[in-house]
């Protein structure tokens, strides 16, 4: 980065600043975050440097397998590089700064989930979507449980 400096670009098959670092397109179906592919200059943080340009990319969840998924993610980001290589290349494309926190992902994020890679990569995302509606779900009892205990609690001591 030092000998590059604003030159040195990465593809990534995630749409930023959603799933950073590892298994970017297995996180965009568990969390159910925003799937598509973004190319980004890098910088000292793991895939946070600024935008050069990305496209939201849909799945019909019920045919993509995590393999398929992946392989459309990744035509998709030659896609997109190929038409927009000349102006990286003469550094005339527009910089973009990633908004929001997102998320990011290590590969032993993984580790506790393999229950839900029910047939490998060949996994239909609709399993992964499963997953996430339940976790959402479970996750909004629990946030309006502990408010309601926090309420009672604030009741008794009145």
């Amino acid at each position: 980065l030092d000998i590059f400096p604003n030159k040195a670009i990465n593809l990534h098959i995630s749409y930023l600043p959603w799933n950073r670092g590892a298994d970017p397109n297995f996180w965009s179906f568990v969390e159910d975050t925003p799937k598509g592919v973004t190319i980004h200059y890098l910088d000292e943080g793991v895939d946070t440097g600024d935008i050069i340009v990305q496209q939201e990319i849909e799945f019909d969840s019920d045919l993509e397998t995590l393999a398929t998924s992946y392989e459309k993610l990744q035509a998709a980001i030659q896609d997109l590089f190929k038409k927009n290589w000349q102006n990286i290349k003469s550094e005339n494309c527009q910089r973009q700064k990633q908004i929001g926190n997102g998320s990011t992902h290590k590969v032993k994020d993984k580790e506790g989930l393999p229950h839900l890679l029910t047939n490998g990569w060949n996994t239909v995302v609709s399993v992964l979507e499963e997953y996430a509606a339940e976790t959402q779900m479970s996750q909004q009892f629990w946030e309006k449980y502990d408010s309601e205990i926090e309420e009672i609690r604030k009741q008794e001591k009145a």
